[in-house]
């Protein structure tokens, strides 16, 4: 059971795709009906159409697609290399044209963050390097190590898991939790008990709905 910001998960799960803050075909409350627990919104076609700023706007992914249960968002690595015809790759991260409208952009692990945190999800993933199919092991081995090099640029890009939620302005539900406990272990009256335990996971990952 993953208890998250909003509400619980029942593992194993099946996971819906609300790729664009929908699940074709249906209404959030019918998905409800159906028992999934998660949806999983997808963090590059939300970044390129409607944004991720004018969705955090809204009040986040969860008021603007209505779902009030758990979000689990993707980092945007896979569409950004099978979506755009044009990809220049570097380790600071990926430069693409839109599939749209062919505007260029740039991906990165820190960026791929800052879309997930404003969109509030209650799962964010790691951005990672998604090799085309059937390279060879050299270059399979360059890539899991380059990704591994992201995945901890992604977590630094997170404050709460770096444990400098109080810096972070936007509403994801990890940093505001993280938030809350750093206060909560600053109060006296949560006693030295608190702030061991703050101290003992800088990161917030250990705590329910933190970021991972």
């Amino acid at each position: 059971m993953l208890r998250l910001p909003h509400g619980e998960v029942r593992t194993p799960a099946f996971v819906p795709l609300a790729t664009k803050g929908t699940v074709r075909g249906l209404l959030p409350a019918e998905v409800a009906d159906l028992g999934y627990d998660m949806v999983l919104g997808n963090t590059y076609h939300l970044f390129i159409e409607p944004g991720h700023e004018r969705i955090a706007a809204a009040g986040g992914l969860h008021e603007f697609m209505r779902w009030d249960k758990p979000i689990l968002t993707d980092s945007g690595g896979y569409q950004v290399m099978s979506l755009s015809a044009l990809t220049k790759q570097s380790e600071e991260g990926v430069a693409f044209k839109s599939h749209l409208d062919g505007s260029r952009h740039m991906l990165t692990p820190e960026r791929s963050m800052e879309i997930q945190r404003l969109l509030g999800s209650d799962i964010v993933m790691a951005f990672d390097e998604c090799p085309p199919n059937g390279v060879d092991a050299i270059r399979a081995e360059a890539s899991m190590e380059r990704s591994m090099r992201w995945a901890a640029r992604s977590r630094a890009g997170c404050p709460a898991a770096a444990g400098d939620a109080s810096s972070c302005t936007c509403r994801s539900p990890c940093c505001s939790r993280a938030h809350q406990h750093s206060r909560a272990a600053q109060s006296p009256r949560t006693g030295q008990r608190a702030a061991s335990r703050t101290a003992a996971s800088p990161h917030f990952g250990g705590s329910p709905g933190g970021c991972r």
